[in-house]
């Protein structure tokens, strides 16, 4: 039996992101081109709502697997100090741009860290952040990184990597 509980899941609306409000519109697709299947009587109206499903199943599947990427201002905003160290950096092949004409580009990563609060256990965590191109480098192992996390609440800290 475990000495303490298990932490709180994080919110569903922390796991939306473009893949999945991409996946959820395009099942909106599929009533709609069914219908016109029906009222036209034509096959590419049904082909129409294969293809919307295919994409919609896809859009999801990778939304959900990805999960937050980015630091919830919430956390940012009221948490409290804590330390995330880093054990481990690994750069997504999907980059971004964010901005006009100086744009900063960014890049998905996974982090393995442990977070260190005040009064709250220690505790390993798996994250993908947009983190600035620029700030690559500073996630070497065993770095320290300033994070801020709600009490109660240290597997999902807010780290600033995307400025």
């Amino acid at each position: 039996m475990p000495d303490r509980e298990a932490p709180p899941r994080l919110p569903w609306r922390r796991h939306l992101n473009g893949f999945v409000i991409a996946g959820l519109i395009s099942t909106l697709v599929i009533p709609l081109g069914s219908a016109l299947a029906v009222y036209e009587d034509e096959q590419l109206f049904i082909l129409l709502s294969l293809f919307a499903a295919a994409i919609a199943f896809v859009d999801l599947v990778i939304g959900l697997r990805l999960g937050p990427t980015g630091d919830d201002p919430r956390v940012a905003r009221n948490g409290e100090s804590a330390q995330a160290v880093v054990e481990r950096a690994v750069p997504l092949k999907v980059t971004g741009r964010q901005g006009g004409r100086n744009a900063s580009v960014t890049r998905l990563v996974r982090l393995d860290l442990r977070v260190e609060a005040d009064g709250e256990p220690t505790i390993r965590v798996r994250l993908r952040r947009w983190v600035d191109v620029d700030a690559l480098e500073l996630l070497h192992p065993n770095a320290v990184l300033p994070a801020r996390v709600l009490p109660g609440c240290p597997q999902d800290p807010a780290l600033g990597l995307r400025r």
